[in-house]
């Protein structure tokens, strides 16, 4: 009885621990984050090509923080990619085809600083 016991609480905790799970996996809920993340900079952008920075000032601050994010992210893929490039024992400067591309000067969130 002891034994029985002793299993019926330890399933009883193993239910409470699955059950205090979150029921939306992280990587569904960063992929709607990144969705829509990324429609409201290609609005955004739309806005600003539109009618140029000067003329939206109330969007400055947005695409300062939203610059200064852009680089940082950037910067850690970078280091990731390094990285990684250490541990299989590859020359970091080297090419193997996952370069990350280059900032597009084009683009008037990122191309814009204020």
């Amino acid at each position: 009885e002891e034994v029985n016991n002793a299993f019926i609480a330890a399933m009883r905790d193993r239910y409470e621990e699955v059950a205090k799970r979150p029921a939306t996996r992280m990587r569904e809920a960063r992929a709607a984050v990144d969705k829509t993340f990324h429609a409201l900079v290609a609005r955004l952008e739309a806005v600003i090509t539109l009618n140029g920075i000067d003329f939206t000032p109330e969007l400055a601050p947005f695409v300062a923080e939203f610059n200064a994010i852009a680089t940082r992210y950037k910067n850690i893929l970078a280091i990731e990619h390094g990285r990684r490039a250490a541990a299989a024992g590859k020359d970091e400067n080297a090419t193997d085809g996952n370069e990350f591309p280059d900032e597009d000067n084009e683009s008037p969130v990122e191309g814009q600083q204020q």
